[in-house]
């Protein structure tokens, strides 16, 4: 797709206007083109998704279907609901984690997941899922910059933001 999303989380820009630091980047695979598509042009009612974490694969592709992705199986996860209202209003520029010329939107709040187990195989995120709420369609992927291996009452906060440059 030809809008790059990013998602930052936890973002920390060291001096410089341009600069930032990228912890993920958002994939928008083929399925959810035209959905997100649909959402951009405001033809689409609701615009709620769901948020989910994956462990794998490690790699993002356009041809990814929400099939692609494993998801976790720590004791304590569950998808997350994130309501078309959640989201900030988009703003570019300006503020402490804004990079000029960057137009981004956040949703508040956080979201949490608290590990209850000590299966280190079963608690590895990778990256997280957007999935339309209607549809079930993949709209986007992040991958995380690193893997994280959650242990027993770990807990894993994770803020969703999208940026447009």
């Amino acid at each position: 797709m030809l809008l790059e999303l990013n998602r930052l989380h936890r973002r920390t820009r060291p001096p410089g206007p341009l600069s930032r630091r990228r912890l993920g980047a958002i994939m928008v695979p083929n399925v959810g083109e035209v959905v997100a598509l649909n959402r951009f042009l405001g033809r689409v009612v609701t615009g709620d998704m769901t948020l989910g974490l994956y462990k794998s694969p490690g790699t993002q592709v356009e041809s990814d279907t929400l099939a692609t992705y494993v998801p976790c199986t720590f004791t304590g996860y569950v998808t997350k609901p994130l309501v078309k209202t959640g989201w900030g209003v988009p703003a570019t520029a300006g503020g402490a984690v804004s990079v000029p010329g960057v137009t981004s939107s956040t949703f508040g709040p956080s979201q949490q997941w608290v590990c209850g187990n000590t299966d280190a195989v079963n608690n590895v995120v990778t990256g997280a899922t957007y999935v339309d709420t209607d549809s079930g369609i993949l709209l986007a992927s992040d991958k995380f910059a690193t893997s994280r291996t959650l242990a027993d009452t770990d807990t894993l906060t994770f803020t969703p933001r999208w940026e447009a440059d």
